[in-house]
């Protein structure tokens, strides 16, 4: 509902993804990731956090080269890595 309400936040689109592979969904995480890296949805990342969530998008879909980028350039911290968040 929260991606329904708020379609131009790429935060929830991941949150909602990690609920769905958390839940044994993985097919619907893929499909949520695919939307946050999708440009139609979301321009290029401009702020640490559209960095993260596009490393996370690119994680879900099992592009850690990309993901591994992304998180370079968010700026966050090496715990809040999503291997630690998602394995």
């Amino acid at each position: 509902e929260l991606i329904q309400l708020h379609p131009s936040v790429r935060q929830f689109r991941v949150d909602a993804a990690q609920a769905h592979w958390r839940c044994g969904d993985p097919a619907r995480a893929r499909q949520l990731a695919e939307s946050v890296l999708n440009r139609a949805n979301f321009p290029l990342p401009a702020t640490p956090n559209d960095f993260y969530c596009d490393g996370f998008a690119n994680w879900f879909l099992g592009r850690q080269a990309n993901a591994d980028y992304d998180f370079e350039r968010s700026g966050f911290p090496a715990g809040q890595h999503y291997r630690f968040l998602i394995e």
